[in-house]
């Protein structure tokens, strides 16, 4: 077997010549390759003869036998013209293929360019035939685009393929009219705006479950690329460029030379559009301009691009030519210039190829641009050089040698495959400079983004889904926005597929399934992952390929501890790489890799992964539900574990996950549902998915009720008396107090840990705070003993709060919290959360306000990576208390807003309860009674005396403000029963300072002086040293 493009010999690794036999250096043979089947998206032609039975029956058979032949070379010759391979005739009908052995990101274009060549050639061929003998040829022909299966042999001869995007191609043929192209749905989409065609009525086909609806083509037009520029839009952060293009210009113009930029950078990264721009500048300095595109197969001639730009060339120096000059075009006869208009006419302009004299065709071109470039700059790009034939850098070298004294820019744009760092590839043009276009930024992208589509840009999440996924790149950007929201089941654009599948296709058998096995671990692997997903052995051959694969841009090295690792050089390669293979193949790369990780509890979640993978694919080949019970089994219990994991380490979203992904593959009958209903429902409650997690958390313990599982029970009753809306606190204290024996009887630390947690939240909400802390240092000792970080945190955290509210001084508060991140935060960044924001409060207090800035900031960057939703929901509670305490109004409202909007969205009731207190307060000193009024008019029941105290208080002032002063001392009397219920300090405090404000409204100064030094007692009891200062200020004021 030949050499594969860009193969290496397996013993010494040297690069092999295409399609060598024996290894150059080492002599050894070169090994034949196992064939390897790919999925690609290719467009499919079938084409059938109209009325070729009538035929058969007017002509005898040695005429009717040459005319069928003569059609069959006419119709090979239109699709091997635009790069079709015909894979075989069935009876009078053509097939082919646009994307098979390699697929090309115009393969639809040059499929439909194909398929109306073949419809109107057949003009030209009926004259000749009908004079001849006395009948006409006509065609129906159906085009259509999809996923199929072929082989990977880029040197392969033939083009078999199969899926469902072939018998749809036929189907459409079927049902078109004589003379009439139909294209597939996915064909139209991909060519909108491109080609001309008309939505035909849906057709139901045989075969197809749901109606077809195929497009009619109308014309194909002149379009040279498969997908539109959006050169209407502005230009993003291309200054830099831009500026580099304006020098050379202005160096050309100035020395009267030639300077030439070559653009290099990967395809849709903006070249075309930077060049555009450039263009429209240069016209605008005075310059006479043309563009020409190297095609990317084989229309027209080796010099196409020169040809077009020479047309543009002199249509633009006879437009702007004033009317008594003589330009290029119409020069004297006698003239040199006129000889050179004479032989490009007859030549380069008539079939874009220089002709048999190359050497004139090239005097020819200098000569006449020499004429332009008399009075006029000259700008000549040449776009897509990457496609350009080994014959154009020379004749653009030689041209160049001729331009003394004509001020020429020559703007070259390639990818970055065809030329060498040096840009040796152009030949020896004077003054070249090679410059790379780089990605746009993460910003530059957002700014595109608005531009592109108004309703993206105002969707964060999918406008950070669409930035994320483009990497850069102002093409695929524009792409993945277009389809945003599409059904058509493309997870890559299409265009943006052909894109990275051109360069795949480019790969040896062996290269590509090795690189398809990256694609199975992920877009992160190391060589020992491939040796693990491989069926046999890799390892003589692996270091050759990956560097292989490096200089091809597919990936990067990076590291892994002190082992070589490598990436997918974008997310979007890793998709396509990952399409491409056989799903089958896949499926059983992944079960490998999972058996692997198997035996490695800190790889559950990768190993489940895999096994769901795995299992997946061979549910979408058909495979029989028993035969896959095995790996859906062996997913639910890797998933169920990293899941777990997950959870406890405080990552409640990846935790969600992991487990929402194990609920579908579990059997109804599995006796682990249980626990995953329960693990999915926490997981969904803590990523502030309420209403699913409360009807996950019901199912698991109807669940666990029906099947005498007292211990899922147990922990789905302590979650749910926990969330119910109406709840009596007395009510979640007797469900903890009920499942502790049952959490003990079983040794289920964890039960003991939450049954105690919850006997310590109801004492601190009762506000008696010596007591909840007590319960929560036993919750501690038990979430200690599991290394549960997500419990600790959860524990930790309401044990600060009762160190902030509670009887403990400030500074012994202060001194214990900071013991706590002391021996609990190091490596556990929740629990470190948990603390910092009562640390945070305490400090405040304290009068320490940049520190309690600086500890919020910090917190507030741990809760936005863990993605725990009531943590994000209760930052900016704390924030805007510590504005208070800092006597910033303003920011205090803004925070207080923004909780309680997050904890209407959480469905907290408690939480929320809080919230609009927190609020009201805030605006009630803004002076906005009524609308405080509103927020405080709900309230959860009176068994909860520190919220209690705080809400009688705030309506009791509320009520003092509107001029209602019975009701406001009954409220403020009912406020302060409820706080001396409490043992804390600042409730009493609040309540005190909440009634001295009340008599000072009320104009009972005496009395408020005494509730003042009343509050002042409280305060300094905790040691809230701005609390100190508020009563000092209404003293003050009082007096």
């Amino acid at each position: 077997m030949a050499a594969m493009p860009d193969a290496r010999c397996a013993a010494c690794l040297t690069r092999l010549p295409s399609r060598a036999r024996f290894c150059p250096s080492c002599g050894e043979r070169v090994q034949a390759e196992e064939s390897l089947d790919i999925r690609k998206t290719v467009t499919v032609v079938f084409c059938d003869l109209v009325g070729s039975t009538a035929l058969s029956r007017i002509l005898d058979p040695e005429p009717l036998r040459e005319l069928m032949l003569r059609y069959f070379a006419l119709m090979r010759g239109c699709l091997e013209r635009h790069g079709g391979v015909v894979e075989k005739y069935i009876g009078d009908a053509v097939m082919a293929v646009f994307g098979v052995p390699v697929v090309h990101e115009d393969d639809a274009l040059r499929a439909v360019r194909a398929a109306a060549q073949m419809r109107d050639s057949l003009a030209g061929f009926n004259a000749d035939v009908a004079h001849g003998l006395g009948v006409t040829l006509n065609v129906r022909i159906g085009v259509n685009t999809g996923s199929v299966v072929a082989a990977a042999d880029p040197a392969a001869a033939e083009a078999l393929i199969s899926g469902d995007a072939v018998n749809l191609a036929a189907r459409l043929e079927q049902h078109a009219a004589p003379g009439e192209v139909l294209l597939g749905p996915l064909t139209c989409k991909a060519l909108e705006g491109v080609v001309n065609y008309e939505l035909a009525p849906p057709i139901t086909m045989k075969g197809f479950a749901q109606p077809v609806g195929p497009g009619r083509l109308v014309s194909v037009g002149d379009a040279d690329a498969a997908v539109p520029r959006r050169f209407d839009l502005a230009l993003v952060n291309r200054q830099d460029e831009m500026a580099l293009l304006r020098r050379t210009f202005e160096a050309a113009v100035r020395e009267r030379g030639c300077r030439t930029v070559t653009l290099q950078g990967d395809a849709g990264i903006g070249k075309s559009r930077l060049a555009a721009e450039f263009a429209r500048w240069a016209r605008s300095q005075g310059a006479v301009v043309a563009e020409g595109r190297c095609p990317g197969y084989g229309v027209g001639g080796s010099l196409t691009a020169l040809a077009q730009a020479m047309r543009k060339f002199l249509a633009e120096a006879r437009s702007a030519a004033p009317p008594e000059s003589n330009p290029p075009e119409t020069s004297p006869p006698e003239t040199d210039a006129a000889e050179a208009l004479t032989i490009l006419r007859e030549g380069l302009l008539a079939d874009d190829a220089p002709g048999i004299a190359p050497g004139e065709t090239v005097w020819a071109i200098g000569r006449v641009l020499r004429e332009i470039g008399a009075d006029r700059p000259i700008v000549l790009v040449l776009d897509d050089m990457h496609w350009a034939e080994p014959s154009l850098p020379a004749a653009l070298s030689a041209v160049a040698a001729q331009l003394s004294g004509v001020a020429l820019t020559l703007l070259c744009l390639t990818r970055p495959d065809f030329l060498s760092e040096d840009g040796a590839a152009l030949g020896d043009l004077p003054d070249a400079r090679l410059e790379h276009v780089r990605p746009l930024t993460e910003d530059d992208c957002y700014r595109l983004v608005a531009e592109l589509d108004e309703v993206v840009a105002h969707d964060a999440e999918m406008a950070v889904r669409a930035v994320s996924r483009a990497e850069g790149n102002p093409f695929y950007l524009e792409q993945i926005v277009d389809v945003m929201g599409d059904e058509s089941g493309q997870s890559v654009p299409l265009g943006v597929n052909g894109l990275i599948a051109y360069r795949l296709d480019q790969l040896a058998t062996g290269e590509r399934r090795i690189l398809g096995l990256a694609a199975v671990v992920g877009r992160d692997f190391t060589p020992a992952d491939l040796l693990a997903a491989a069926e046999d052995d890799l390892a003589g051959r692996l270091a050759g390929v990956l560097d292989g694969l490096v200089r091809r841009r597919l990936i990067g090295r990076t590291t892994a501890g002190s082992s070589p690792a490598y990436r997918f050089d974008s997310a979007l390669i890793h998709e396509v790489a990952y399409d491409s293979m056989p799903k089958n193949w896949r499926a059983a790369g992944h079960e490998r890799l999972a058996d692997r990780l198997a035996g490695d509890p800190g790889a559950a979640e990768v190993a489940g992964t895999h096994w769901e993978r795995a299992w997946s694919l061979r549910k979408e080949l058909g495979t029989p539900e028993q035969s896959r019970r095995s790996l859906a089994d062996r997913a639910v219990h890797a998933l169920l574990a990293g899941g777990v994991r997950a959870l406890a380490g405080g990552d409640p979203r990846h935790a969600a996950d992991l487990l929402s992904r194990a609920l579908p593959l579990c059997d109804p009958d599995d006796p682990r549902r249980c626990e995953l209903l329960l693990r999915t429902g926490e997981a969904r409650l803590m990523a502030g998915e309420g209403e699913a997690g409360h009807r996950l958390l019901t199912q698991a313990r109807d669940r666990a009720r029906a099947g005498r599982n007292a211990i899922i029970e147990a922990h789905a009753e302590l979650q749910l008396a926990y969330l119910r809306p109406t709840r009596q606190f007395s009510a979640l204290l007797e469900k903890a107090h009920e499942t502790l024996p049952v959490f003990e009887q079983a040794g289920d630390v964890l039960g003991l840990s939450r049954a105690w947690l919850r006997i310590g939240v109801v004492e601190q909400s009762r506000g008696r705070h010596a007591r909840a802390v007590r319960a929560l240092r036993r919750a501690l000792g038990y979430a200690t003993r599991l290394d549960a970080g997500l419990e600790q945190a959860t524990v930790l955290g309401a044990l600060a709060v009762s160190l902030w509210v509670g009887p403990l001084p400030a500074h012994r508060a202060i001194a214990q919290c900071r013991s706590l991140l002391t021996e609990y935060g190091p490596g556990h960044r929740s629990v470190r959360a948990g603390l910092l924001c009562p640390l945070a409060l305490l400090e405040g207090m304290s009068g320490a306000h940049e520190e309690a800035d600086a500890l919020l900031d910090e917190a507030g960057g741990i809760i936005g990576e863990l993605g725990n939703a009531r943590a994000w929901a209760v930052l900016p509670m704390f924030v805007a208390a510590a504005k208070v305490l800092a006597g910033d109004l303003g920011a205090a409202e803004a925070m207080a807003r923004q909780a309680h909007a997050a904890s209407l969205k959480l469905g907290d009731p408690q939480l929320t309860e809080t919230t609009s207190r927190d609020l009201a307060r805030v605006t009630l000193l803004h002076g906005r009674q009524e609308e405080a009024a509103e927020l405080a008019m709900d309230g959860l029941p009176d068994d909860m005396p520190a919220a209690a105290a705080d809400r009688y208080g705030l309506r009791a002032r509320i009520r003092a403000r509107q001029g209602h002063a019975e009701q406001a001392l009954r409220l403020s009397g009912q406020a302060q029963a409820f706080a001396r219920r409490t043992d804390s300090p600042l409730s009493r405090a609040t309540t005190c300072l909440d009634h001295a404000v009340i008599l000072r409204d009320l104009g009972d100064v005496g009395g408020s002086r005494e509730m003042a030094r009343r509050a002042a007692g409280w305060f300094g009891r905790k040691g809230h040293v701005v609390g100190l200062a508020w009563t000092r200020d209404l003293l003050e004021g009082a007096s």
